[in-house]
């Protein structure tokens, strides 16, 4: 019996990247976004990171991955992105 070996890919880096080109990265790398979103400056420091600068992070720039980045995982998996819009 012969197993074929799954194709994998590697999560690419998109912190701070703006949502559209992220979006366009993880589909390039072969992987599915899911889901896609925004999270205002008070969701931010209540759910990533009390300290975050919101006046300094690009508006529509990625702020979480359900996927580590560098990490490997098979062609196909879903991946949610959430973020940062300062019009929520």
């Amino acid at each position: 019996m012969f197993v074929r070996a799954a194709q994998m890919a590697v999560v690419p880096y998109v912190y701070g990247l703006d949502y559209q080109s992220a979006v366009i990265e993880m589909r390039t790398a072969g992987l599915v976004v899911a889901n896609l979103t925004p999270l205002s400056c008070v969701r931010v420091h209540q759910l990533i990171d009390a300290t975050f600068d919101c006046d300094s992070f690009p508006a529509g720039g990625i702020l979480t991955s359900t996927l580590g980045w560098g990490t490997s995982v098979p062609v196909g998996s879903p991946v949610d992105l959430t973020y940062y819009d300062p019009g929520q």
